[in-house]
């Protein structure tokens, strides 16, 4: 199967897809943010991606969610936010199991970029490499800063 090169990856370069999967560069962050994934997965949340492993070349691996990703942050409509914001309250929820008191697992670079569409509405969240221990309120103003 032929590699097809991803558009936009404004930190991450060479994010390819072959077939239904997808391959990026490891990075030293990769390894906290695919054990989230992890996580989330065995929580049957459907909003992110499944971590696959990592390939003969070192790339990590991640099922392809099919939909659309906007190359510019763009106009949302208050159904897609407010969508989002039950799909960013879900993961807040789940991932305070898992985290020191008082903290939960902050994606930390939430926008419409990092957000697979589908028929209009967000589907998936991609690009995890930025994620921490955090206050819901950071993924918050994230947000609202955009």
């Amino acid at each position: 199967m032929q590699e097809i090169q991803l558009k936009g990856g404004r930190t991450t370069f060479g994010v390819v897809r072959i077939g239904n999967k997808l391959y990026r560069p490891h990075k030293q962050e990769s390894n906290f943010a695919n054990s989230v994934l992890k996580f989330l997965e065995t929580q049957n949340f459907p909003y992110s991606q499944k971590y696959l492993g990592r390939d003969e070349k070192g790339r990590d691996m991640f099922e392809f969610i099919d939909g659309s990703v906007p190359i510019e942050i763009g106009d949302t409509t208050p159904s897609q936010l407010n969508d989002f914001m039950q799909i960013i309250k879900q993961m807040h929820d789940l991932t305070e199991k898992i985290s020191p008191q008082g903290k939960v697992i902050c994606h930390n670079d939430l926008s419409p970029c990092n957000t697979v569409f589908r028929n209009n509405h967000p589907v998936g969240i991609i690009d995890w490499d930025s994620a921490a221990y955090g206050e819901r309120w950071e993924d918050l103003t994230y947000i609202l800063w955009l």
